[in-house]
């Protein structure tokens, strides 16, 4: 035999592999381990393959696979110790697993830890300890039960498991209760919600950065848009309701987009409760609509159970249920239909919350889509007094068929409200300054009740404390329209970086409206209303007045970064990844059914004179809005028209693509105005060439 170090290695290796066979061929009398774990996803093809042939009852996560391992190795009456995540206590996936565990074993204890049982990196991991031994269960046996799940850290953990008092859980009845689940219960007979209700899954668009919007991102839910109602986070009457989404009768982009799903399509006209499937299970009211993954419908059989069902979900009794026999972070639609469910107490105890009749819609909240419009009836009376200054109308006011609600007319405002989108927080082209607008339109929306008082309650809510409207225009307005529209602006607030300097806020609707109007507004803020402010700089400047020389160099370069959006080279370009190079915009072009997050780019990209920090822009408060990377991958596409899916290369300007596509959506990319054209000679050339 040869002598070298790779001989040696080999004999080694050789060894440890004789020895594992050795230890894997006998049987145990105890094994206990923390068990790895793997979902199917995350495994090697090559092994996911063998857990499937080998262990088909266990095969979708590892650790399961080598419970099922381990317990074949043990001799009669031998024991497994082990450490699982607790999944497998409910998924349906497990359920041949759960009753064979459950038939052929003795169970002895079970305690759920829950997350942060460890100090380890994966310490938000809901994980349990079980224990079995390899005998025949009796008929009557229990196993001890105890459940450290709210304990909020290792310490607490290890304290209940010595001084804590553990349940006995009867085994037998563990396979009579919905799947078999694993609870700390003794299951009932009774009846399940599954008899009154289905519980239907939501809607996954597959990209919703691309066919998900808030509804105020568009003047008016435009063609193939429809209402999408998505998770709450706190039980409320009505809540949920601020997306739209591309539709398009289900004929459109979307269902040629992976990963994009429609179960949801089995609750769409009906009513129901919509249940946010995340922390305590919040509830809101369901009419009908689309709505998202995150959320499950419960869809009553029999319209007559609404009122039980609604009463039932609304209570802490309802998140109870749920979590006793499905502890995931999101639970399964399944789970919903499992727990029990007295009807009849849940219909006495609904009507005496709701009487006859359930809430009608209603809400004081701008931003769901059954908002009525009113200033008045709501508490951000200035955010939506600003709004409809500046032209926009909630879609109640708009006669949209918002579900469940009538269109109404407030009758308010209309002489007030800007015709061009456009106002200045000083008095600019014969227009009074914003400040008087405001007030005035405030004056006679609220009426007899419009006081100093009523006007100093408004701006100390907004958590301004001054009474001058005109220091909440210029300092505090946008930066609460921002956080209270989900960071997706739709009034903006554009200056040239001096208090005292150019301030006009924008409707991001004439901004981007079609047909190049959207062009227009742009063009008339820069050479109407900037160039008025700009002439009166020159005209003090030439008096001498203080202040004019700085005053002027900001707007003039407010004026310079304008145009340079105007025109669209890089780096204020507007950039669209779900767009053929041949449609990206040739300068400012916008498309406003591809959202604010796209289409305000070139405005926070560019920058008023000496601006201090990172991300300082011509905005008065910059947005936090972000291009990275967005979660999903694209279908194959066509290098010349989508390069960017082509490996990109952001090193690289005007990237024509890679040798190698992998679909990845990036955002942040960049293409001259020379390459765009050239891509639409192209495709002009090749269309007029097939005809």
């Amino acid at each position: 035999a040869v002598d070298t170090d790779e001989a040696r290695e080999a004999a080694v290796a050789a060894y440890g592999m004789s020895k594992a066979i050795d230890i894997m061929a006998r049987k145990f009398t105890l094994i206990t381990t923390n068990l790895p774990y793997l979902g199917r996803k995350k495994q090697d093809v090559v092994f996911r393959n063998y857990c499937e042939e080998t262990f088909p009852d266990s095969k979708t996560e590892l650790a399961t696979c080598l419970h099922e391992k381990f317990t074949g190795m043990l001799q009669s009456g031998g024991t497994v110790s082990f450490v699982t995540p607790q999944s497998w206590f409910f998924l349906k996936s497990h359920i041949e697993f759960r009753r064979r565990l459950l038939s052929e074993m003795t169970w002895t204890l079970v305690v759920r830890l829950g997350p942060k049982g460890f100090q380890t990196p994966m310490w938000d991991f809901h994980v349990a300890f079980v224990s079995m031994s390899n005998n025949a269960p009796l008929s009557n046996g229990h196993y001890l039960a105890l459940d450290c799940t709210e304990h909020a850290n290792p310490e607490r953990k290890s304290h209940a498991l010595v001084f804590e008092a553990p349940l006995l859980v009867k085994q037998k009845e563990q396979l009579s209760s919905p799947d078999s689940r694993i609870t700390f219960h003794s299951h009932s007979a009774g009846a399940l919600m599954g008899d009154y209700a289905e519980a239907v899954k939501g809607l996954t668009t597959g990209d919703s950065n691309r066919f998900v919007q808030n509804f105020w991102e568009q003047p008016r839910r435009g063609k193939g848009w429809e209402w999408f109602q998505t998770t709450v986070s706190r039980t409320c009457n009505f809540g949920g309701c601020h997306q739209v989404f591309l539709w398009e009768d289900g004929k459109g982009e979307m269902q040629l987009v992976p990963g994009s799903r429609t179960y949801a399509r089995g609750a769409w006209g009906s009513r129901g409760v919509l249940v946010s499937q995340m922390g305590n299970l919040p509830v809101t009211a369901y009419y009908g609509q689309a709505y998202d993954v995150n959320c499950v419908v419960m869809k009553p059989k029999n319209v007559d159970d609404l009122t039980a069902i609604w009463a039932f979900c609304r209570s802490p009794e309802f998140n109870e249920s749920i979590r006793k026999i499905d502890q995931a972070l999101k639970p399964t639609n399944a789970a919903f239909e499992k727990i029990p469910f007295d009807r009849d107490k849940w219909h006495n105890e609904g009507l005496t919350i709701f009487g006859d009749h359930l809430p009608i819609p209603a809400t004081s909240d701008p931003t769901q889509w059954i908002f009525s419009g009113s200033a008045v009836d709501t508490e951000y009376s200035l955010q939506v007094a600003v709004s409809h200054l500046l032209g926009f109308n909630w879609p109640v006011q708009l006669a949209e068929t918002v579900p469940d609600v009538l269109p109404i007319n407030l009758g308010e405002n209309t002489q007030h409200v800007d015709s061009d989108g456009i106002v200045c927080i000083t008095a600019l082209k014969g227009e009074a300054p914003a400040e008087q607008r405001l007030n005035a339109l405030l004056a006679e929306i609220f009426d007899d009740k419009w006081s100093i008082g009523t006007l100093t309650a408004l701006l100390r809510f907004e958590g301004y404390p001054l009474n001058s409207l005109d220091d909440w225009l210029r300092d505090g307005f946008f930066a609460q329209h921002c956080e209270l529209f989900h960071q997706r602006p739709f009034i903006w607030h554009i200056w040239d970086g001096r208090r005292d300097g150019f301030h006009a806020l924008v409707n991001y609707h004439r901004l981007a409206a079609p047909n190049g109007e959207g062009r227009q507004t742009l063009e008339k803020l820069i050479y109407s209303y900037l160039g008025d402010w700009i002439d009166r700089q020159r005209a003090d400047q030439k008096a001498s007045v203080e202040g004019a020389d700085a005053r002027l160099a900001h707007a003039e370069h407010l004026k310079a970064e304008l145009i340079k959006i105007l025109e669209g080279e890089p780096p204020h370009d507007i950039f669209v990844r779900w767009k053929s190079l041949h449609e990206q915009p040739l300068g400012w072009d916008p498309d406003i059914n591809d959202g604010v997050r796209m289409n305000i780019r070139p405005f926070m990209t560019a920058r008023t004179l000496n601006a201090r920090g990172a991300n300082a822009c011509i905005l008065r408060t910059t947005p936090k809005i972000k291009w990275d990377k967005d979660r999903g991958k694209e279908p194959t596409r066509d290098k010349a028209d989508y390069p960017w899916f082509w490996g990109w290369d952001e090193a690289t300007a005007d990237f024509a693509g890679g040798g190698t596509f992998d679909g990845n959506r990036w955002n942040d990319l960049h293409y001259s105005r020379a390459v765009k054209q050239a891509a639409r000679d192209r495709r002009a050339v090749k269309a007029g060439g097939n005809k």
